[in-house]
């Protein structure tokens, strides 16, 4: 039943893009508006470099714009959440000459595997989009940069812990207990040489008990995190209170912060996806061996 579900929204979605590819070639401007499909943020942002891959290949301009849809929507920051934290949010791929008559057409992008760019594997792909499409607001990476500067040593192991909806086991999602990743971070770092630990993890249980265990070598930024196992966000609940643009320039800027981390302790998920396309370079230690 999956691989026929799975069957089904390939083919539909085969069919949506040629919808829009005709509409491309049509004497008229065209210019797709890519919309939040209300998912976490690297969900959204993922599916999103998607769209924009897809109207770069097809010619065809396009315009990010995460409305009212997308969980990180904040009225005071402004109608667009894409705005917020990246530079550009419209692309122009088309090679027309400009016509009176401009079509805006909403879109909504696929989770499908990233198409390549030539010659480059799925991975340097998405890491070359990033690059291209992702670039930060000035105020945003000069947070980064300083937090790096002022926190970094020489090696840095990166811990990425992911609670809440991790624990519930939403969408078939596992994690090791606390416990059982501070045996795991002991054990790293007793045959490597780390000089402090970089924690990013939306469970305030997991921070405590690894700044008790470690002490000072552990840093973090300080953001919303849940004692209760609700979700940061509101994927699979209400969430917890708090504003939209705060939730999303957190776990934005620690994916960003682990992204220059040397190693990364990790149980998988999409601010992972993104560190390590961000930088390849990125070495990734899944803790799946310990899950129960």
């Amino acid at each position: 039943m999956g691989f026929k579900n799975l069957s089904y929204r390939y083919l539909f979605r085969k069919v949506y893009d040629k919808c829009f590819k005709m509409a491309g070639s049509l004497p008229v401007g065209i210019c797709i508006i890519i919309q939040s499909k209300k998912c976490g943020f690297f969900g959204d942002l993922s599916q999103t470099l998607n769209a924009i891959r897809f109207a770069e290949q097809a010619g065809i301009d396009c315009q990010v714009c995460w409305g009212k849809r997308s969980l990180y929507f904040d009225q005071r920051k402004g109608s667009n959440v894409w705005d917020y934290y990246f530079n550009n949010s419209r692309f122009t791929f088309s090679s027309k000459r400009r016509y009176r008559i401009n079509f805006r057409i909403a879109y909504y992008p696929s989770a499908f595997e990233f198409p390549c760019y030539p010659g480059l594997s799925v991975k340097d792909s998405t890491s070359f989009a990033i690059s291209k499409f992702c670039i930060l607001r000035q105020h945003i990476n000069d947070d980064i940069e300083s937090y790096i500067r002022e926190n970094f040593t020489a090696t840095v192991l990166g811990v990425h812990y992911r609670g809440t909806d991790a624990i519930a086991g939403y969408e078939g999602r596992t994690t090791p207990t606390v416990d059982k990743l501070v045996l795991l971070i002991k054990e790293k770092l007793s045959s490597n040489h780390f000089g402090s630990i970089f924690l990013a993890s939306d469970d305030s249980n997991a921070v405590e008990i690894l700044t008790q265990t470690f002490g000072s070598i552990v840093h973090f930024k300080n953001c919303l995190r849940s004692a209760d196992g609700s979700s940061i966000h509101g994927h699979y609940d209400k969430g917890l209170e708090g504003s939209g643009y705060q939730k999303g320039y957190e776990v934005l800027v620690d994916a960003c912060i682990i992204s220059k981390c040397d190693v990364l302790l990790h149980a998988g998920s999409r601010v992972v996806w993104f560190a390590s396309s961000k930088e390849t370079k990125l070495i990734l230690w899944d803790v799946t061996d310990l899950r129960s």
